[in-house]
C-alpha cells in the first residue's frame, strides 16, 4: 500500500473510519472514490483544460525550475498536471486534503510508470508550510486554492516553501457568467453557448437554482496580478484559462450559438477574456 504522511489528524481518522465502513457494508463503489468526493474534490476537466495547463506549465517550469527538481503539488479537482511534471522528469510531493484522492493519483501514476516520483501528503494549502523554509524549488497549485478566502496569506505561505517559483490559479469575475451573481460569487454551473449569449445580451443569469458546486471567490485580471505581487511574488504572467472548455460542459450544445459567441470573443477585448479563471506564472524573487 503507497505510503501517506498525513498533517492532520482528523484527516488520518475519517480516512480510517470511511475505508472500515466499506468494508464492512461490502460497498460496490471504491471507498477512494468516496472520500474523494467527500473532500469535495470531485470536479472534472475536459480535454482543453487538461492539455493547456501541462502545455503552459511545463515550458515555464523548463526555464525557471528545470530538472532535476522537486515540486510541491496542491491537489485539487483531477490533479490535471501531476501525472505530466512526473512524466517530464519532476519528483513531485502530492499534497491533497482526501487520501482517497490520494490513492486515485497513484493508481494513476502507477499506469503511467511514474509513481517511484511521486510521493503522498494529505493536508489543506494551510499545511503547507510543515515541509520547511525552501523546501521545494517550485510550487504548483491549479485547482486547488481558488477555493480560499483569505488568498492572499495562503500565497505567501506557498511562496515560503519554494525556492524559484509558484504557479496557480483563480475563477476568473468575467466568467461564464460574467460576474453577473451577487455578492461577488459564481456558481461552478456548466451553460450552453446560447445561454452565455443570454447573459451577455441581458446582464443576467439564466433563472433556476445553483449547481451542488461550491461558490468560488472571483477575480479580474488586475486583481489576479496585484494580489500575487502583495503576496510577495514576482509575477511573469498571468493568462486567462481557455474559454472552450465551458461548451463541453452541457451536452448538444447549439454550434450556431457556439461559432456567435466564439466569434463576439475575437472580435471584443473584454470577451476575449472570458475563461474559467486565469493562470499566474510567478517567481520567487531574490533573498
Amino acid at each position: 500500500m503507497m505510503p501517506i504522511r498525513f498533517l492532520r489528524p482528523e484527516l488520518e481518522k475519517l480516512d480510517t473510519r470511511l475505508r472500515a465502513a466499506s468494508a464492512m457494508r461490502g460497498a460496490e463503489v471504491s471507498i477512494d472514490a468516496s472520500a474523494w468526493e467527500l473532500a469535495y474534490a470531485s470536479s472534472r476537466y475536459t480535454a482543453a483544460s487538461k492539455d493547456l495547463y501541462p502545455g503552459v506549465l511545463l515550458p515555464y517550469l523548463a526555464k525557471h525550475a528545470p530538472t532535476p527538481a522537486s515540486i510541491l503539488y496542491m491537489g485539487g479537482g483531477s490533479g490535471i498536471a501531476i501525472i505530466p511534471l512526473a512524466t517530464a522528469g519532476y519528483d513531485v510531493t502530492v499534497l491533497m486534503p482526501a487520501a482517497g484522492g490520494l490513492k486515485l493519483v497513484h493508481e494513476e501514476a502507477k499506469a503511467a510508470g511514474v509513481a517511484e516520483r511521486l510521493s503522498y501528503v494529505c493536508g489543506y494549502a494551510a499545511d503547507a508550510g510543515a515541509f520547511g523554509e525552501a523546501a521545494f524549488d517550485a510550487v504548483v497549485a491549479v485547482h486547488s486554492i481558488r477555493v480560499e478566502k483569505d488568498l492572499r496569506s495562503v500565497l505567501a505561505a506557498l511562496l515560503r516553501v519554494t525556492r524559484k517559483a509558484l504557479c496557480f490559479d483563480v475563477v476568473s469575475r468575467h466568467g461564464f457568467l460574467v460576474g453577473r451573481m451577487p455578492g461577488g460569487y459564481a456558481y461552478t454551473a456548466g451553460f450552453t453557448p446560447a445561454s452565455m449569449l443570454h447573459v451577455l445580451a441581458e446582464h443576467e443569469t439564466p433563472g433556476g437554482r445553483p449547481s451542488r458546486h461550491e461558490q468560488y471567490p472571483l477575480y479580474s485580471f488586475d486583481e489576479t496580478a496585484q494580489l500575487a505581487r502583495e503576496a510577495g511574488l514576482h509575477v511573469d504572467e498571468v493568462m486567462p484559462v481557455d474559454y472552450h472548455a465551458v461548451f463541453q460542459w452541457e451536452a448538444g450544445s447549439d454550434e450556431a450559438a457556439e461559432a456567435a459567441l466564439v466569434r463576439r470573443m475575437r472580435e471584443d477585448e473584454v470577451l476575449r477574456e472570458l475563461g474559467m479563471g486565469y493562470l499566474v506564472l510567478g517567481r520567487k524573487p531574490a533573498a
